[in-house]
């Protein structure tokens, strides 16, 4: 059994790609660092933000999920380490854009 096969370098390249898409789109809405801690300043354009890096989110999300529900379906369980190690970079990513926001 192959630990890691040409399917699961598709899978993370294709999350590397979606994760810089993301960044990029998402960057266009933070905050002006010098703005971050000045009362009752803009958090970013949140209507930027929706229209182009929630949707990269929200896709990514729904294919998580797919793939995670046919991998369960197909009892193939051991291959799920591939799927958490990419969820927990989407997480992390998250994480990093919510900062930039001021939220």
């Amino acid at each position: 059994m192959a630990i890691l096969t040409q399917r699961h370098l598709w899978w993370g390249l294709a999350n590397a790609l979606g994760i810089a898409a993301f960044l990029a789109f998402a960057a266009q809405a933070w905050i002006e660092p010098e703005l971050a801690n000045e009362s009752g300043a803009s958090a970013g354009n949140f209507i930027l933000w929706g229209v182009s890096a929630l949707p990269i989110l929200v896709i990514f999300l729904l294919a998580h999920l797919i793939v995670a529900g046919w991998a369960l379906a197909q009892k193939r369980r051991e291959r799920m380490w591939v799927l958490a190690l990419t969820a927990t970079c989407w997480i992390v990513v998250a994480m990093f854009d919510n900062a930039h926001h001021g939220i």
